[in-house]
């Protein structure tokens, strides 16, 4: 609704309740309601609600506590295994850029993926298919999320003295 909708709307409820009992119902001094009426002040988000024009938008602060990962963390020796296969991909779609077989992309306009603005980088979703990459701009990068280590690779046993613990 559009103010002078919402004046026409308090006009009538004055003309049917009057200033008093409206001013009561709203929860506002009748001065506010006839400024609003006389075009002096527009309705706020207050009255718009109290009339059941606007419903009321709660902010709700969620607990530091709270997780909201979609994966749940790895351990220690799973991420030394995720970061050495991710650094591993990366080595090989550099390695095929400058051999040519991949288009370096501050050299040359491609465009992404996803969207049609200008790639930036090279977004692995498997770290062991290294040279299976989708240029994409940064952006559509980070709504991608991480990559998935492939299913054969299997997490390192540590060994001491010799022996698997």
């Amino acid at each position: 609704m559009n103010q002078d909708q919402i004046r026409d709307l308090l006009k009538f409820l004055l003309a049917k309740e009057g200033y008093e009992s409206l001013s009561k119902r709203l929860g506002m001094s009748r001065q506010h309601i006839w400024n609003v009426v006389a075009g002096k002040y527009n309705a706020g988000g207050k009255m718009l609600e109290a009339l059941g024009l606007q419903e009321r938008t709660v902010i709700v602060r969620v607990p530091k506590s709270t997780s909201i990962r979609s994966n749940p963390r790895l351990k220690a020796v799973d991420r030394e295994v995720y970061r050495r296969k991710a650094w591993w991909a990366q080595q090989k779609t550099n390695r095929a850029v400058k051999a040519g077989r991949l288009p370096n992309l501050k050299d040359h306009w491609v465009k992404c993926a996803d969207c049609s603005n200008r790639a930036t980088t090279y977004d692995h979703r498997d770290y062991s298919k290294p040279l299976d990459v989708s240029a994409v701009c940064s952006g559509c990068n980070l709504r991608r999320g991480p990559a998935v280590v492939g299913s054969d690779i299997q997490p390192r046993v540590e060994q001491r003295n010799g022996q698997a613990s």
